[in-house]
């Protein structure tokens, strides 16, 4: 039986659904889970981070739009991203953290075996949270680590902030994609926008996949048969099932709802930066594009 996905979209869970989804996990039968936007209790929030810790075939754990809210559930993902081995694939875009709350995940985060993919995005994040970032971006064959990172939408992180992930990222050959889209970027003498990225139109603001993670998940997102069954309990499925566009939820974030094995739509407003090289570090200090001057943080 292939590990099926549980995509559910801005509801009110009930401990009933709670357990249902635990049992999942723990049977090792999800690949993809998402509650973006979704509303439950603590308890069942804690309930839902030790199915988490105890799954052996998730890949891809969606928490974005406010799940993730306050400092209790902060230590319950924490713990479970300790214990688990599989994930892949980490979306808490639009929680609260705040740096105090990637301090908590900063530990679990950077330790992972399998992270390599992580949206921060609207998170409410500063320069200490940066900072902590950075180390998840280790140098070349230092040790694995992210290959595509999302902190867009956050505004309160300063040029310093910046100047600082620039330079972890430009000593990283593993980030391949890198979202900045939504932020106040004012290098100087480039008009507060980033330099030689062309970002493209549009104004999403939340992502709900990356391609590379779409394309690793495999039946859970693309491909395969499988057939919704009635009820609340039709959102988890093995396999997949075409959900034709007019069947599409809008949401308050201006996303449409993602269904069950449906391929979510092309990204827009991404700034992408393919990487070894990062054009921008130059501009830090007013080098010339291209200069071999090494830049360091005493530069700064």
């Amino acid at each position: 039986m292939l590990p099926g996905s549980i995509q559910i979209t801005g509801e009110a869970l009930s401990g009933a659904e709670i357990k249902d989804i635990c049992e999942s996990l723990k049977e090792d039968s999800v690949r993809l889970l998402s509650v973006r936007g979704c509303q439950l209790s603590d308890r069942d929030f804690g309930r839902l981070c030790r199915g988490v810790a105890e799954s052996r075939s998730l890949a891809q754990l969606n928490l974005n739009l406010g799940v993730v809210s306050g400092v209790a559930r902060v230590k319950h993902l924490a713990d479970a991203l300790k214990s688990n081995r599989s994930i892949q694939t980490l979306f808490l875009h639009g929680s609260p953290l705040l740096d105090a709350g990637l301090v908590a995940l900063n530990a679990a985060l950077s330790t992972h075996p399998s992270l390599v993919s992580l949206d921060l995005g609207d998170c409410m994040l500063g320069d200490e949270a940066v900072q902590l970032i950075c180390g998840m971006l280790p140098p070349d064959g230092a040790k694995s680590g992210l290959r595509e990172l999302t902190l867009s939408a956050n505004p309160a992180i300063t040029t310093k902030g910046w100047a600082r992930l620039a330079i972890a990222v430009a000593h990283s050959s593993q980030l391949r994609v890198l979202n900045l889209d939504y932020n106040p970027l004012d290098f100087p003498g480039h008009g507060g926008e980033l330099p030689h990225l062309p970002a493209r139109a549009g104004a999403r603001r939340e992502r709900h996949q990356p391609r590379a993670a779409a394309a690793d998940l495999g039946p859970a997102v693309r491909g395969g048969g499988g057939r919704e069954q009635g009820g609340r309990s039709a959102r988890h499925q093995q396999g997949e099932d075409h959900v034709a566009p007019a069947q599409q939820r809008q949401l308050p974030d201006g996303t449409g709802d993602l269904r069950p094995g449906r391929q979510p739509p092309g990204r827009d407003g991404d700034v992408s930066c393919r990487l070894p090289r990062f054009p921008y570090v130059a501009h830090l200090r007013g080098r010339a594009p291209g200069s071999e001057e090494p830049i360091t943080l005493h530069d700064l």
